[in-house]
């Protein structure tokens, strides 16, 4: 096997992984963000998680359709195709995941608690001068 072959696969076998991954992060996301009645940031992740499958069958659907077609098949038209589709998986998916991370971070700044006020110097504990 070439080494253009070699990436052709490893590229092709990423892109379920990298889906996967993030709809995990988008699904905690949406529990996160529900759990802490965040509706109007719940329903964008639900959105940016139907999104992510969407895009995802849709490349799978048309490598399936390249993959049983009767026509020639040559390397350039093949990697047109699978970068072409598959690029469209990686933005998606890079998307959902600074959504997520946003989603998160606004969650910790409107309850007003910052991770590392309790470690700054010159401030004082919400609790009181006791602990």
């Amino acid at each position: 096997m070439s080494v253009s072959q070699t990436l052709f696969l490893a590229f092709a076998g990423s892109l379920p992984l990298v889906s996967v991954v993030a709809l995990a992060r988008g699904i905690v996301c949406v529990f996160r963000t529900a759990r802490r009645a965040k509706w109007p940031l719940t329903a964008l992740a639900v959105i940016w998680v139907v999104v992510m499958l969407s895009v995802f069958a849709a490349c799978a659907a048309i490598w399936f359709a390249e993959a049983v077609s009767h026509g020639p098949k040559d390397q350039p038209e093949d990697l047109l195709l699978l970068f072409g589709s598959g690029i469209a998986v990686y933005v998606t998916a890079i998307g959902l995941w600074l959504f997520s991370r946003y989603a998160e971070s606004a969650r910790v700044q409107a309850a007003g608690a910052r991770p590392d006020d309790a470690r700054r110097p010159g401030r004082e504990s919400p609790r009181g001068a006791d602990e």
